[in-house]
């Protein structure tokens, strides 16, 4: 922390390249934030270089230099709803979006699985916070195990207990889902 600190009066007094230093240490923790917020990781990679420039221009206004973590966080945050209220002025047509103008496609599989996709990911948004991190980055971002807890700063067991309690919650889930599903059905 005593390096973040002292990169940031190094930045204050006008040298960029500290700054630079302070980015490259803090980027995956800012984009890994971003993507759990947004759920796409090149919006979520937009998110943190967009914060990074902002906590740039504002580096004068923050009073304490070992609040720069939580101050950073509140910018991506800020970056984030920025760009997901931006996101939804631009929402496709449902039509487009599910493919249905297309003439190689079941219009009935397309909305089954279009419903499945999104039932997955409203439950994944229902995870814990710690579970729904190791779950975006490890199935959507695609990234490895080892990868996830550098990223993180966790010990590479931490995070596959994570996958393993998330997969676990998901599955149950599923079948508590399923078996309303049948239910309903058959009434």
């Amino acid at each position: 922390m005593d390096q973040i600190q002292d990169w940031i009066r190094s930045t204050e007094a006008g040298n960029a390249p500290p700054f630079d230093d302070l980015v490259t240490a803090m980027r995956r923790r800012t984009v890994a934030l971003a993507y759990t917020r947004l759920g796409d990781y090149h919006l979520a990679q937009d998110a943190a270089q967009m914060a990074f420039i902002a906590a740039f221009r504002n580096l004068t206004n923050l009073r304490d230099t070992r609040a720069f973590g939580a101050w950073l966080r509140r910018i991506t945050i800020s970056q984030c709803n920025r760009i997901a209220r931006a996101r939804k002025r631009h929402e496709e047509p449902i039509d487009k979006a599910l493919g249905l103008s297309s003439s190689d496609h079941d219009p009935r599989v397309t909305c089954e699985q279009s419903d499945c996709l999104k039932w997955l990911r409203e439950e994944v948004q229902r995870l814990p916070a710690h579970q729904q991190v190791v779950v975006e980055l490890y199935y959507v971002v695609e990234q490895s195990t080892a990868r996830i807890a550098a990223t993180l700063g966790l010990p590479v067991t931490t995070v596959k207990k994570r996958l393993h309690d998330a997969r676990r919650n998901l599955r149950r889930r599923m079948l508590k889902n399923a078996s309303t599903e049948t239910a309903r059905r058959t009434t």
